[in-house]
């Protein structure tokens, strides 16, 4: 992880730009036994399984942050270890997976969040969904704190958020609708006015946008890198 205390981190992300790298979920196993015994950084690989694609990435990344975006979200070990090397800004990332018995793909398994922290992330992205779990929510949870890390709950509704800040998530990012690609904004101003902190994830079309859903009572926001790639900079003055 960064040398950021937790404070200094959620300081930097309040009201900024989070530039999205999560790549398409490769078939790493079913089982959590099949990667447990694995050395670092080998259950995971990025789409061709170099580290060439990692380090392209973390070129990237550099460059969007030193453009203003104040951290990167990944979820794959090798890019998240190249990122970590090139850049001190908070880094948000997940293990995801393909399981036979539950939709549920993020960090489903409490190796995954070991191999996370290992790997450098700051603030860890669990699942946090009433969906079934190989693995309670709650120890998920739990590793990622012993680990020393953030947790982050992935929630597409407010009895899932409210969970989950119940639960003692420090952040819950709001995942967009699949209708629309951005999430309801009166979500975010409800559990605004409940005390969460929330990452909203969404493809927004400029800063402007953006700002708009800050307003509305987002922590941050999130955009994927391929649209980040559209503007000029990644600098919010709200």
């Amino acid at each position: 992880m960064s040398n950021l205390s937790h404070h200094e981190i959620l300081v930097l992300l309040k009201h900024g730009l989070i530039v999205d790298f999560t790549t398409p979920i490769p078939d790493l196993g079913k089982r959590e036994e099949a990667v447990a015994s694995l050395a670092p950084f080998e259950s995971l690989t990025t789409l061709d399984g170099s580290m060439a694609t990692a380090n392209k990435i973390a070129t990237m990344a550099h460059h969007y942050i030193e453009a203003g975006a104040t951290g990167i979200r990944v979820n794959e070990l090798k890019t998240l270890e190249a990122v970590r090397k090139t850049i001190k800004a908070p880094i948000i990332a997940s293990l995801n997976r393909h399981l036979d018995n539950t939709p549920v793909t993020t960090t489903p398994f409490l190796v995954d969040v070991e191999d996370l922290a290992h790997a450098g992330a700051d603030i860890i992205a669990i699942d946090g969904t009433s969906r079934p779990h190989p693995v309670a929510i709650k120890a998920l949870l739990d590793k990622v704190h012993d680990l020393k890390c953030l947790a982050v709950a992935e929630c597409y509704s407010v009895e899932d958020a409210l969970n989950c800040q119940k639960l003692g998530f420090d952040l819950i990012d709001i995942r967009p609708d699949d209708n629309t690609n951005v999430p309801n904004q009166q979500l975010i101003a409800t559990l605004a006015n409940s005390g969460i902190h929330s990452f909203v994830t969404g493809q927004y079309a400029n800063i402007e946008e953006i700002k708009t859903v800050l307003n509305n009572g987002a922590y941050a926001v999130v955009i994927p890198a391929e649209s980040a790639q559209t503007f000029t900079t990644m600098k919010i003055d709200l």
